[in-house]
């Protein structure tokens, strides 16, 4: 995924700060005498109704929000969300003769070198599109097979995306199409070595954890 230049000054809030506790009851909530003992009665498992949507902070890729919300006691909430991107996410496990391709990236959030499978903002919903032109962007591979591995939610306690996961299978009589140079390295690494990375805990990054272990649970790697 290509970086953007933009003209106008990153990490900016929209608002004032705001002086309420985040994530806590603006009002006492109902008595617990109401919830059932079983799994039925949990609030844990009631929907928290958004009242008013209050974005905080926006750039192109990341918009903040701090909503007020009514939670299952009846009490009046803060709650944080954040929305990654416009559209769903993508993320591509790409298989060339029984290697798996994974990206070198550095990741600022983490201060580290990450291992992982090829992944982006999605500009549209065709998620099968936006898979393959990550693929050929990040690693220049031509797709043959293309399999849904389903989607994940990254965080679901503050982030609102989803992220789906496929599987290619890559053409490995075609050659490899050159990538521009701000593109990470690729490394196509024996499968088992991957799932032996992913089961030890080597490799951390979440999208390769969840699609190396759909694909072996599935029988697919």
């Amino acid at each position: 995924m290509s970086a953007q230049t933009l003209n106008e000054p990153l990490n900016e809030p929209l608002n004032e700060p705001l002086n309420e506790p985040l994530n806590e009851p603006l009002t006492q909530p109902g008595s617990s005498a109401d919830l059932g003992t079983g799994l039925a009665g949990s609030s844990a498992l009631a929907p928290i109704e958004r009242l008013e949507e209050d974005r905080v902070y926006a750039n192109p890729w990341v918009s903040v929000f701090f909503d007020r919300v009514a939670l299952p006691g009846g009490a009046i909430a803060r709650w944080n969300r954040i929305q990654v991107g416009q559209h769903d996410g993508v993320a591509v496990l790409p298989v060339r003769a029984q290697r798996i391709g994974l990206v070198a990236q550095y990741r600022y959030a983490i201060s580290a070198v990450s291992m992982e499978i090829p992944r982006g903002f999605g500009d549209t919903d065709d998620h099968r599109s936006e898979a393959l032109r990550e693929l050929a962007e990040e690693t220049g591979s031509r797709p043959g097979e293309v399999i849904a591995l389903g989607g994940v939610h990254p965080d679901n306690g503050i982030l609102d995306s989803l992220v789906h996961l496929f599987l290619v299978e890559v053409d490995e009589d075609a050659p490899l199409a050159p990538v521009e140079a701000h593109e990470p390295p690729t490394f196509w690494l024996p499968i088992d070595d991957v799932v032996a990375q992913v089961a030890s805990g080597s490799i951390t990054d979440a999208f390769t954890v969840a699609a190396v272990g759909r694909a072996r649970l599935r029988g697919l790697i």
